[in-house]
C-alpha cells in the first residue's frame, strides 16, 4: 500500500490553474436544450479565485477557454475539476456535464474528475454543474494536468490486485501467489529520485514483469 501511495503522487502534474472562468446560475433544463450549450439569456459573472458555490439542488453554468501544450506520447493532457467533496453517496454530491467546443463529451462526479484533451489544441469549455442535495458550499477548481500514462498503469496494476486480496482467504494459494508476485514486482522499482531516468526505467521494468508473471 505504501508503494501505491507513493506512485499515486507522480501520476499527475498540474501545469496550469485555469483562470478567467465565467459562471451563471441557471434553472434545471429550462433555458437550454439537453444537447446544446446555453443561449445568451444567462447573466455571466467572473468566478474569482477561491470563490465557492452552494445550496441544495442548485444549478450553474461555467465557461472558459484553454490551450493545451504539445507533449510526448507517454503523457496525457487532462482537464481536472475538483469540488472538494469526496465522501457520502455519489448521487448527493456535486455532478456536471462537460462540453468541449460545443459538444457534450462526458459527465463529472467525485469518481470522474478528469476530462482527456488533445495536445496542442484550443478549447472552449462549458460545464453544466449541479451542487447536489447538501446545503453546503463546494469548490470549483479547474486545472490542466499532464498524466504519465505508464505511472498510472503501474499504479492500477498494483493497487487493483492488492485490493482484491482483501476478499481472498489469506490461507489460500491464490492469496499467497498474488502477494508474492506483487512483492517481487515492487522490488524492481527505483523510487529514490522520482521522475528521473532511473525512476521511469524501473516503472517500465515493473510493468513488464507484471505483464509476464501476473496479467
Amino acid at each position: 500500500e505504501a508503494v501505491c501511495r507513493e506512485l499515486q503522487k507522480y501520476i499527475s502534474d498540474t501545469i496550469i490553474e485555469v483562470s478567467n472562468i465565467l459562471y451563471a446560475p441557471c434553472e434545471y433544463k429550462e433555458i437550454y436544450k439537453d444537447e446544446n450549450i446555453p443561449d445568451s439569456a444567462l447573466l455571466w459573472s467572473t468566478f474569482e479565485k477561491d470563490m465557492r458555490i452552494g445550496g441544495i439542488d442548485k444549478h450553474y453554468w461555467f465557461k472558459f477557454k484553454v490551450k493545451t501544450l504539445d507533449c510526448d506520447s507517454r503523457t496525457e493532457c487532462v482537464l481536472s475539476v475538483i469540488t472538494g467533496k469526496n465522501d457520502d453517496w455519489d448521487a448527493l454530491n456535486p455532478q456536471g456535464l462537460v462540453y468541449l467546443n460545443g459538444k457534450m463529451v462526458q459527465g463529472l462526479d467525485i469518481n470522474h474528475t478528469d476530462v482527456v484533451l488533445d495536445f496542442n489544441r484550443e478549447y472552449e469549455i462549458w460545464i453544466y454543474f449541479y451542487t447536489g442535495m447538501y446545503d453546503c458550499m463546494v469548490d470549483f477548481n479547474a486545472s490542466l494536468c499532464l498524466n504519465n500514462k505508464r505511472v498510472e498503469k503501474l499504479y492500477y496494476d498494483l493497487s487493483v490486485p492488492l485490493e482484491g486480496t482483501r476478499y481472498i482467504n489469506p490461507d489460500s494459494k491464490d492469496y499467497f501467489d498474488t502477494i508474492n508476485t506483487l512483492n517481487s514486482a515492487v522490488q524492481l522499482l527505483d523510487l529514490r529520485v522520482p521522475k528521473s531516468n532511473e525512476f521511469y526505467k524501473s516503472i517500465d521494468a515493473t510493468i513488464d514483469y507484471l505483464d509476464v508473471n501476473f496479467y
